[in-house]
């Protein structure tokens, strides 16, 4: 995981600084440095880091393995021991806390690149599977509750219709019947929405596609939308339009920036822009970014976004990112957010395999 953002907890000042400067070279970023567990927990909170990695021996009330088994449970971050330590006594005890590796003082650049990308790996793999678990389950879970609920949903509406026609233009009724079709639709969108989050993307249906085209076309769909006419998209791209091309479902790939836009619209204040960057490709793979000048996602918040049903706006369901997600990976790809620095707002980052570039 290149980039990987890594929390330093070690007590000996020189040798910290020793760690970050290592880190730093190998091409990762430093989250911060604490020498104690309780300003590990803190910084962890705060900070979400992808890694953290945990001196044993620690000053103060909370060793390293009592840290790391809190920082596991709290906030699910992969820790890395170090170590001078190797004795049996403490890696029975460190062994509980399911760590993802040990590196033992002293060491060199290999063992701690190598440990440290093992550790992402595994965490990466790790999360990928209890997601699509999590998937098989809802995916499970949904056919059975919109087999239930779809029929006498259509009921309902058609029941809804017939009285629109009977009723015709008594504005007395009106509100209520306009109440009952907006819920109605809701609930159906809400069963549409179950669904493709517990359906995976077959690789049959993936196809090679110019992403500058899929992008253009997403944005000629946002216009369409009753949110653009408050909020304006800005399309950037560092490509041109016939060079990058990526494997992918198309719909399903429009239907994930769509829904960021629409996040993104929805956390902005009116009038503002959204800005919509296609970057250039770095080492086989491509970032589109979607970004926004709203109020931005709270820290303690922004590990839970993703989660299903998990959402802080009022009349949202919290299944947008979720299908993002899940669609996004079912496609060999990545997603996330984060909050602007410097502020406001926040970006949502993409990341998909090249598919090659396209030839004249």
């Amino acid at each position: 995981m290149t980039h990987a953002n890594i929390l330093i907890v070690e007590d000996e000042r020189i040798v910290a600084k020793d760690i970050e400067e290592r880190l730093r070279e190998l091409g990762y970023k430093v989250a911060g440095i604490a020498s104690t567990g309780e300003k590990a927990i803190e910084k962890s909170e705060a900070m979400h880091p992808d890694l953290v990695l945990m001196d044993i021996k620690l000053k103060g009330d909370m060793d390293g393995i009592h840290t790391a088994e809190t920082i596991k449970n709290r906030f699910n971050i992969p820790v890395i021991y170090l170590t001078a330590f190797a004795d049996e006594a403490t890696l029975e005890r460190a062994k509980v806390t399911e760590p993802f590796g040990y590196i033992l003082k002293p060491f060199n650049e290999r063992d701690l690149r190598s440990t440290v990308e093992m550790a992402l790996y595994k965490h990466a793999m790790e999360k990928r599977l209890k997601h699509s678990q999590e998937m098989k389950v809802l995916g499970q879970l949904a056919a059975g509750v919109a087999h239930e609920v779809r029929n006498p949903l259509n009921a309902i509406l058609a029941i809804t219709e017939a009285l629109f026609q009977d009723i015709g233009d008594n504005k007395e009724y009106q509100p209520y019947l306009e109440h009952i079709r907006t819920q109605v639709n809701r609930l159906s969108d809400l069963m549409k929405d179950l669904l493709e989050l517990g359906r995976p993307i077959k690789s049959s249906y993936l196809r090679k596609e110019l992403l500058g085209g899929v992008c253009a076309s997403t944005l000629n769909l946002w216009k369409q939308m009753a949110l653009s006419e408050h909020h304006e998209v800005q399309l950037i791209s560092q490509i041109e339009p016939d060079e990058v091309s990526v494997n992918i479902d198309s719909p399903k790939l429009q239907q994930v920036f769509l829904n960021l836009l629409e996040n993104a619209a929805h956390q902005s204040p009116k009038e503002s822009t959204i800005i919509f960057t296609i970057l250039s490709p770095v080492a086989d793979a491509v970032k589109i970014h979607i970004s926004d000048s709203g109020v931005g996602i709270p820290t303690d918040k922004l590990g839970m976004v993703f989660e299903p049903f998990f959402t802080d706006r009022r009349g949202g369901v919290g299944l947008g990112l979720s299908i993002v997600k899940h669609f996004v990976e079912s496609m060999g790809g990545s997603v996330r957010i984060w909050n602007n620095d410097p502020p406001p707002g926040c970006t949502a980052e993409v990341i998909l395999p090249v598919g090659g570039k396209e030839k004249d």
